[in-house]
């Protein structure tokens, strides 16, 4: 289930989006958060969050996003557990051009490994392609705030992890 972009205004400027879905072969659901925030007037920083199990916590697979033609790989994921006792996440980001707001959708899905090996079999059944819808007024309240204001730097978010 794909919910609606959120646009945030406070304490930086950003768009967040929440996709649950089946894990069919864990038989739960697993939430997948997308978060758009602004780094400066030209680009955007693209945080993908997912709920990962302990059956899957091992394999940390290396995952891109494409917007239109471009494709973007995102960085290694950093583990997060939350303190309530939730289901512990994994957080890729890129940052990409602005002028993916414009793209109908984003699809991240598991890349090619860096020696340009095959996938392993477990990384494709275990990680499935995640299409998000691109659109709503949200997304166009960023395009305008970031390409007009100035750069705006979140703190919170990681920076330089590989």
């Amino acid at each position: 289930m794909e919910g609606a972009w959120w646009f945030v205004d406070q304490p930086s400027v950003s768009a967040t989006k929440i996709i649950e879905a089946k894990d069919v072969e864990a038989g739960v659901f697993r939430k997948t958060i997308l978060r758009l925030s602004c780094r400066n007037s030209t680009t955007i920083r693209l945080q993908y969050g997912r709920e990962v199990g302990a059956e899957t916590a091992a394999l940390r697979p290396r995952f891109r996003v494409t917007a239109g033609g471009s494709e973007f790989p995102l960085e290694r994921g950093v583990p997060v557990t939350p303190a309530d006792n939730r289901v512990p996440m994994e957080v890729h980001s890129a940052d990409v051009p602005l002028s993916v707001l414009q793209e109908t959708a984003f699809v991240i899905e598991a890349a090619e490994r860096s020696d340009q090996q095959p996938k392993p079999a477990a990384a494709d059944a275990g990680f499935p392609k995640l299409t998000a819808q691109a659109s709503g007024p949200a997304l166009g309240m960023l395009l305008r705030r970031c390409s007009d204001g100035p750069a705006i730097f979140d703190r919170r978010a990681p920076v330089g992890r590989t």
